[in-house]
């Protein structure tokens, strides 16, 4: 006796099991090359970063001079910060300032960068 569906149809049960095989197949042939795909544009993308030149961050000590603000220093040693306010978050924090005032004598560890590796 052959088995039937729920219309009453017969049912080609290793017909259906190839389609399906077939179907799994070609999804995993699509999920890999998917996968594959996006590695290699990871590691493209990795490889033209690597010819960058690398900077390191290093701090240094400094005597506030007359006239000199956050925003002055940050031009003189704000190279390669994502933005200025960062360059001005990172000295008050450093330093331990309650606010932005400088004041003619005053000592402050400044953040810098360079290509230079120093130990």
């Amino acid at each position: 006796m052959k088995a039937r569906d729920k219309h009453g149809n017969f049912i080609n049960y290793r017909r259906r099991q190839l389609i399906f095989r077939r179907v799994m197949f070609f999804l995993s042939i699509i999920v890999v090359s998917t996968g594959i795909a996006f590695f290699a544009g990871k590691m493209a993308s990795h490889a033209e970063s690597i010819d960058d030149t690398q900077y390191y961050k290093y701090y240094t000590s400094i005597t506030v001079e007359a006239g000199e603000s956050l925003s002055s220093l940050e031009a003189k040693y704000g190279d390669h910060f994502s933005s200025k306010k960062e360059f001005i978050n990172d000295v008050i924090y450093t330093n331990h300032l309650t606010d932005d005032v400088l004041y003619a004598g005053m000592n402050l560890i400044v953040p810098y960068y360079s290509t230079e590796f120093r130990m």
